[in-house]
Order: structure tokens, then C-alpha cells, then sequence
């Protein structure tokens, strides 16, 4: 990945947990079916490199949501 596209990603991604660290129920659901339709075909390493090497972050944030609700 270019320099550029990396920066770009990982922007993109810090706003993604962002967001979902900021966002009630009804929201974090809709973020969930967004990253779902945009990537239900990718691998870990796949979304491990196309989401700036945060995807586990996001992920984890995820199971958490998961387990406690």
C-alpha cells in the first residue's frame, strides 16, 4: 500500500472507531452492517492491510459490543 492510500486508511479507520466508541445502539449496528456489506468477502490479513492494520482493533470493539449486550 502507497504511503498516501496508508495515511488515508488509517484516518479512515480512526474515524470508524471513533464513531463507534461515540455512537448508542441503533448506530453501532448500522456501522456493523456498513463494515459487513463493504468487506463480507475479505480475509483477516486482507482487512488486516486494507484497514491500516487496525481491523482487530475494530473487531475486538465488536465482541465487546457483542458480549455485553
Amino acid at each position: 500500500m502507497t504511503s498516501a492510500k496508508q495515511d488515508s486508511a488509517t484516518y479512515n479507520m480512526t474515524c470508524l472507531l471513533r464513531e463507534w466508541d461515540r455512537s448508542p445502539k441503533e448506530k453501532r449496528r448500522q456501522l456493523l452492517q456498513d463494515f459487513i456489506d463493504q468487506h463480507w468477502n475479505r480475509s483477516g490479513p486482507e482487512l488486516e492491510l486494507e484497514l491500516a492494520q487496525m481491523a482487530s482493533l475494530f473487531l475486538a470493539r465488536i465482541c465487546v459490543w457483542v458480549k455485553l449486550t
